[in-house]
């Protein structure tokens, strides 16, 4: 099955900024790329990058259904639930955090997105 692991970055300081996790489809970016809001950056190969600002990455995610989003780990007090300090979250809250950490960012802030096949 197709999908894709998604990491931001500051396209000129290479920061890393709030993952995306892992997507099964990608899908309305190339419209996104048409309607000038983001540019692609990386034609051939992967990963394929996009450079938008962190409003309409945040907003795109937003928009996709939540299935759409696949199950991730994320950090987690030390407890006997989750002696390794991780949790597992749906793909909701995957959603969810994936778009408050963009949110998070200035709305106006100039993000690349790296998206890596993971078939």
């Amino acid at each position: 099955m197709l999908a894709f692991t998604g990491y931001t970055t500051d396209p000129e300081t290479g920061e890393r900024l709030p993952p995306i996790g892992t997507l099964l489809d990608v899908r309305g970016l190339d419209a996104l790329v048409e309607g000038g809001i983001l540019e692609q950056t990386n034609w051939s190969g992967y990963p394929l990058t996009y450079v938008g600002t962190a409003q309409a990455i945040a907003e795109w995610l937003e928009q996709l259904p939540p299935h759409l989003f696949r199950v991730r780990g994320v950090g987690a007090e030390r407890t006997q639930e989750h002696p390794q300090g991780i949790r597992l979250v749906d793909g909701e809250e995957a959603q969810r955090l994936a778009v408050e950490g963009l949110r998070g960012l200035d709305p106006e802030r100039r993000i690349q997105v790296d998206l890596w096949d993971q078939s």
